[in-house]
């Protein structure tokens, strides 16, 4: 190091204190004064952490970044060195170009792969003068597999010191995350006994299933804290989401600090016990868990999959606690990237917390959903929780039939439980028909279905399984026999879902037609009968190979995803239960796609929602159409000049078609991508 570089580095360092600037020039001051006729002054914005885990990535690996500055002169070039299991794996020596700058430095960016597994990476770092080098920073037992963040209240949480000393694995490709916020303190370690808290038990039961049946490395970042409302848990500083004095922040903060905030694929969210003691917090809890899903996405947005846990019923008197639940277990089909699963009927409940086992039990039964959404499982038969899907009377309305999903197989229980003070507890007195219990004397489970023998003749329009909360002055603390499938996942509980009425579906004929223009389109039209549910299947090439499209009450759908000299065929399938006739077409092998954007030019495309869509025409038309994927129409504007406008505050995400119609009735079409 020159005089003068000493010198520059000493008045910029006596700034700090005075204007709280160039705070990394302090740092490599004190690198230099640490040696001032050896040292290397490096400056990191990126290098791996020491037991950390990278996220693999659809090709099972994982990149790792390591770049920043050299700051002294004399050094020529930097390597990196990997080794994997201790065998030399990767190397790379860049030469190093100094530019000039307050501060003469030099850059360096290295990227190399290493492969999800159970094997262990360290990585070494060197910077050379000629033909000498030193070893500058290291990280060793890196990984490479799946990371996992927990967020929630205190069953999230799940470390109660009692029941996690009753936790025997520890785990060499199990890693926990661990952050001092006071110090700023961040840091990976493997899964041991004396960091198990960290984890919590259901972290720790995924890593037990995930890591010895799968051979990844299991990550795990759990940033939940006890006793919290989603109000605590959500609130964000819209300007620094990493702001330590929200606890939102807090995850944030440590999720980056890690080095995994953009590529976790896994979020598990357990929360909405402050909620079921607190009728008051209810009716807004789907808007804020809204807010919250988007938060999540925006701070991780490589999430893929949301695992929500519904509710247990609780001890607290709560009449809208039911209504908490109703919505957890509505969460998949509100949003593609939730899923739920049920708590209640799990094993060692105390009316708010579990022992081991009851941990261990949703660990177990969330990671066999990972596994078949991450890990190609062919574990899949009876996983997921049970969800009813319709309710109705046979003809003489003295019996109900409740659907579940169409390949679950139900149990009806035929066993009582004894209650706290005397008597029992049937499944059968847990049924709600408008309200009211007692109507229901029986019960039985075929395939899906679950069919309840009724006392009398009924009217009623909703039913509800499973009592707002439960009252200790009666029910078992164990709580009641639960519907079940025959895996044992108990089934959610549901309050005031409809119960239609059963009518005779006829078979539905198809019909289809190729439409003309630029843009190929098959139109599919059947007779719409009330109340039914229809799916669209569609097969490519042979008759033999159909796959579900789209679900849909409407009696049209618009298939545009054809290709020219194509054959495709067909079919309707009503309630998962009727199929209509088969219908064929054959694409022609004229060009099909879009015109080009000299003709009609649409921008920006893809456009944001909110955004201002704007288009011009190379040429004249009479009409704009705004259609969407399936056909409908959702705008129309009429064109009288060449340039036009449309507001997308209300258009979903999606894929759209932009119409341009001329007099004449021909046609300029744009495909139009809203994110």
């Amino acid at each position: 190091m020159n005089n003068q570089t000493f010198y520059i580095i000493r008045q910029r360092f006596a700034q700090v204190f005075v204007t709280g600037q160039t705070f990394l020039l302090f740092i490599v001051f004190f690198l230099f004064i640490a040696n001032a006729a050896m040292a290397q002054a490096v400056i990191f914005d990126e290098f791996p952490i020491t037991a950390q885990i990278y996220q693999r990535d659809k090709l099972n690996r994982g990149l790792v970044t390591i770049k920043g500055r050299l700051y002294t002169e004399g050094y020529t070039d930097v390597s990196i060195l990997v080794k994997k299991d201790q065998k030399n794996f990767y190397w790379k020596k860049q030469k190093l170009a100094f530019q000039s700058g307050e501060l003469l430095n030099a850059p360096f960016s290295f990227q190399p792969f290493i492969t999800a597994g159970l094997v262990e990476y360290d990585i070494y770092f060197y910077a050379f003068r000629g033909a000498d080098s030193v070893l500058v920073k290291e990280a060793t037992q890196v990984l490479c597999g799946d990371n996992i963040v927990i967020y929630g209240q205190s069953n999230a949480e799940a470390n109660d010191s009692n029941e996690l000393a009753k936790f025997k694995d520890e785990f060499k490709y199990g890693r926990t995350t661990f952050a001092n916020f006071q110090t700023n303190d961040y840091s990976w370690f493997p899964t041991m006994k004396w960091n198990y808290y960290m984890s919590g038990l259901v972290g720790l039961e995924i890593q037990r299933q995930l890591i010895d049946k799968y051979k990844v490395p299991i990550g795990i970042i759990n940033g939940a804290v006890g006793n919290k409302s989603i109000d605590d848990l959500m609130k964000r500083d819209e300007k620094n989401h990493e702001n330590l004095d929200f606890y939102y922040g807090q995850l944030v903060k440590k999720a980056n600090k890690v080095g995994l905030s953009k590529t976790a694929k896994i979020f598990i969210w357990r929360q909405g016990e402050s909620e079921a003691f607190d009728s008051t917090r209810i009716d807004a809890y789907p808007a804020k868990f809204d807010q919250l899903r988007k938060q999540i996405l925006e701070d991780f947005p490589a999430i893929e999959k949301i695992y929500v846990y519904q509710n247990n019923i609780y001890w607290v008197e709560n009449k809208k606690a039911g209504d908490l639940r109703e919505f957890q277990r509505k969460l998949s089909q509100l949003y593609p990237d939730c899923e739920s699963i049920s708590t209640v009927g799990t094993p060692g409940f105390d009316g708010v917390h579990y022992n081991i086992q009851g941990y261990q039990a949703n660990g177990l039964e969330v990671s066999r959903l990972i596994a078949k959404n991450f890990y190609l499982s062919a574990d899949t038969l009876g996983i997921h929780t049970p969800n009813i899907t319709k309710a109705y009377f046979n003809a003489r309305r003295d019996s109900l039939t409740l659907e579940f999903d169409k390949n679950q197989q139900m149990k009806y229980p035929d066993y009582s439980i004894n209650k706290n003070f005397g008597g029992l507890a049937f499944i059968k007195d847990y049924f709600y028909l408008d309200g009211l219990a007692g109507q229901v004397s029986g019960g039985k489970a075929e395939g899906n279905k679950i069919i309840l023998f009724l006392k009398a003749p009924s009217d009623a329009k909703k039913i509800t399984y499973c009592p707002d909360y439960f009252n200790l002055s009666s029910e078992s603390t164990e709580g009641i026999p639960y519907l079940t499938n025959t895996r044992g996942m108990r089934a959610f509980t549901f309050k005031n879902f409809a119960i239609t009425s059963r009518i005779k579906i006829n078979k539905p004929v198809l019909t289809a037609k190729l439409g003309s223009g630029l843009v190929k389109r098959v139109t599919l039209d059947w007779t719409l009968q009330t109340s039914l549910t229809y799916s669209v299947e569609k097969s490519v090439g042979t008759p033999d190979n159909f796959t579900k499209v789209v679900t849909l009450t409407q009696n049209q759908f618009v298939d545009t995803k054809l290709k020219k000299g194509v054959k495709y065929y067909y079919r309707i399938n009503v309630e998962d239960e009727v199929y209509s006739n088969i219908v064929e077409v054959t694409i022609p092998l004229e060009t099909l796609g879009l015109e080009t954007d000299a003709e009609l030019l649409v921008y920006p495309n893809p456009v944001q929602q909110g955004a201002e869509l704007r288009i011009n025409l190379n040429g004249l038309a009479s009409e704009l159409v705004l259609t969407n994927t399936q056909g409908t129409i959702i705008e129309r504007i009429q064109f009288k000049d060449k340039s036009a406008s449309i507001q997308t505050q209300k258009l979903n995400p999606g894929v759209y078609f932009l119409e341009a119609i001329h007099q004449d009735n021909s046609k300029w079409i744009k495909k139009v991508i809203v994110n």
